[in-house]
């Protein structure tokens, strides 16, 4: 009696990972909002709050580790508490026009691994206001040794339509204004100016209003 003996080969596969890539996804993230588009003027400021989430529920996240750095100096990262962290922008130093800068939230090997994320900064930046006065010139005409003429009113406003404060400077010695200044709740109210005493002739001069 002749006994065959057969060999059965089982092939048998291993997939072998590195155990931080497997758990990279064991966090799913986001940031609410993902994105600001910030207008201020020239030498101002603006804050936004920006939360970590759950992309899924929009729900909050806790106590996640990351680093958060910006791409730019004028936008800068504060107060991050693990759940949410506060952007500032800053136009002291930019120019009018637009600027961009991406802030990046990514792990910083503490608790639960996650996939960076991104907030894209959009900042508009507008130039400063000026103030507009009206009418423009004014004629006062009078006669030597007469008495002063009547007053004239002149509106001031801001260009943008921004609330200010209108000091006067530079007022010349043959002209008085009242007030001599409008406080931000009043600003558009009109200022009163006067000629007084003036040797015979044409006399032209200024008034400056910056704003405060």
């Amino acid at each position: 009696m002749r006994y065959l003996t057969g060999i059965v080969l089982l092939c048998v596969g291993f997939a072998v990972c590195d155990s931080a890539q497997a758990a990279s996804f064991s966090v799913a993230l986001a940031l609410s909002p993902n994105s600001i588009s910030p207008t201020l003027t020239t030498g101002s400021k603006a804050n936004q709050t920006i939360r970590l989430v759950n992309p899924n529920t929009n729900s909050a996240l806790n106590n996640i580790g990351a680093n958060i750095q910006s791409n730019q100096n004028w936008c800068t990262v504060s107060g991050f508490d693990g759940s949410s962290f506060k952007v500032t922008v800053d136009a002291s130093a930019l120019p009018p026009g637009p600027a961009y800068a991406t802030v990046t939230v990514q792990y910083n090997g503490n608790g639960s691994p996650f996939v960076a994320v991104s907030l894209a900064v959009s900042a508009t930046v507008a130039p400063p206001a000026t103030a507009v006065a009206g009418p423009s010139p004014l004629s006062f005409p009078a006669f030597r040794g007469g008495p002063n003429p009547a007053q004239q009113a002149v509106s001031l406003a801001a260009g943008d339509g921004s609330t200010h404060g209108f000091p006067v400077t530079a007022t010349p010695s043959l002209v008085s204004v009242s007030p001599g200044s409008e406080a931000p709740a009043c600003s558009g109210k009109p200022a009163q100016i006067t000629r007084v005493g003036r040797a015979a002739g044409w006399t032209s001069t200024g008034l400056r209003f910056p704003l405060v």
